[in-house]
């Protein structure tokens, strides 16, 4: 049996919050599966403003979001709610049916 001596790569683990408990049940649950030999780091952007402005320059709409070394997880690449997908439940104002691509 092979030991587990070899090193890893530490990598540098970004999540972005919105602070609710929703949120904070989340990354609990990403803190007990990611490996702690990682840097992990939880920005709470309901109370920290440059939190705000590092997730919109990711292009992050949905929370939490997992960056990885400088690179949105694929799972977290949600554009959040569409107006295609408002019509569709049958909320939009009558008149304005002008839908976003994608």
């Amino acid at each position: 049996m092979a030991e587990e001596t070899a090193t890893i790569a530490r990598r540098r683990v970004e999540i972005f919050s919105a602070g609710c408990t929703t949120s904070r049940r989340t990354i609990d649950q990403l803190r007990e599966q990611i490996d702690p030999r990682h840097d992990i780091i939880v920005h709470d952007m309901h109370s920290d403003g440059a939190a705000v402005t590092r997730a919109e320059a990711f292009g992050i709409r949905t929370v939490p979001a997992v960056i990885v070394d400088g690179h949105l997880l694929a799972c977290c690449k949600n554009t959040g709610p569409t107006l295609r997908e408002l019509h569709a439940a049958g909320l939009a104002r009558p008149g304005h049916l002008r839908l976003e691509s994608s």
